[in-house]
């Protein structure tokens, strides 16, 4: 994700509809980043994209609809260019894969303090909003969909039986979740070498079989 608060405002530069509609978006996130929730008010993020209020209504069919289309644009960003990368390493094996993905989340653009307060407030209005709640809940479905494929081909070129590959996924994106919050909260309490490192252990584990007991686990 580039830095958005590099980017400057397009004020009256002729655009066509979508560049301006991509242009309202991303005065949307430096929004956020500048001003937290507040910043999502229509002449907030008018005024950071150089345009008059009514503008907006031209693009969108109000400030929710721009709220989710930037709730997408930076989710599909950031895993655009993991995906991008991984796709480039399509020779690796799926345990090199899966340990790539684990440095890839650890390090820009995911590991990013503007990034971070922008998720803050997506999740508060996931409480509030069925869209932003629905898209949230897509964008995780994706990543331990992601993360299940690797970890399925991990088991098979080691011969791994009796995993249970949904629940290993959803352990080591919550595992790798916890990590990256609690180091957006405190960048001091451990470095982002030592948060891969422990999702490397957990890739350990699950290669010595250590994680075979998940098979035994049911849903009540």
């Amino acid at each position: 994700m580039k830095r958005l608060l590099d980017s400057n405002p397009v004020g009256g530069l002729r655009l066509t509809p979508e560049e301006r509609r991509s242009g309202l978006i991303d005065a949307a996130l430096r929004s956020i980043i500048k001003h937290g929730q507040a910043g999502l008010s229509v002449r907030a993020v008018c005024q950071e994209a150089g345009v008059s209020a009514g503008l907006l209504p031209h693009h969108f069919p109000g400030k929710d609809a721009l709220i989710v289309e930037a709730y997408r644009k930076l989710t599909e960003d950031i895993y655009t260019q993991i995906n991008e990368t991984l796709e480039a390493a399509s020779g690796s094996s799926s345990e090199d894969k899966l340990r790539l993905f684990i440095e890839l989340s650890f390090k820009q653009p995911v590991l990013n303090a503007d990034f971070f307060r922008i998720w803050l407030v997506f999740w508060n209005l996931s409480q509030q909003q069925s869209e932003i709640a629905k898209l949230r809940d897509e964008v995780n479905r994706k990543v331990v969909n992601s993360l299940q494929t690797l970890i399925e081909g991990v088991a098979q070129d080691a011969a791994l039986e009796q995993v249970n590959f949904r629940l290993a996924a959803i352990g080591l994106s919550g595992l790798m979740d916890g990590l990256w919050l609690e180091w957006s909260l405190n960048p001091a309490g451990f470095s982002p070498e030592e948060a891969t490192e422990i999702c490397q252990c957990w890739v350990d584990a699950l290669l010595s079989g250590g994680l075979g007991r998940l098979a035994t686990v049911t849903s009540s």
